[in-house]
């Protein structure tokens, strides 16, 4: 399910003489994960719609009580999330704190 794993499958595609010819159809293995984030007073909306735009993410909600963004990242890698997480989202003036979460399910 990590990393580079992909999901494979065959479908027929013509039949010429006989044979049957299948072409192999893979689709990346996708990972989903939850970020809570905490920022600074006053920025929870502000900062969720910036993280709404990321590749990757699939929703990020401001909310009331800690943390104050609750996020929803689907990426085909860990190096993927890894990159979300670290380089975009903890880069985002006036974000304090991330505590990500890798669904297994």
């Amino acid at each position: 399910m990590w990393g580079n794993s992909s999901l494979a499958a065959c479908r027929p595609v013509r039949v010429n003489g006989g044979q049957a010819r299948a072409r192999v159809l893979r689709k990346e293995a996708s990972m989903r994960a939850y970020v809570l984030v905490t920022v600074g007073p006053g920025k929870a909306r502000d900062i969720a719609k910036k993280i709404t735009g990321l590749p990757g993410v699939k929703m990020a909600n401001a909310c009331w009580g800690d943390p104050d963004v609750y996020v929803v990242a689907e990426v085909n890698s860990t190096e993927d999330l890894n990159s979300l997480v670290m380089s975009k989202i903890q880069a985002i003036d006036g974000v304090g704190r991330t505590s990500t979460h890798i669904a297994i399910d």
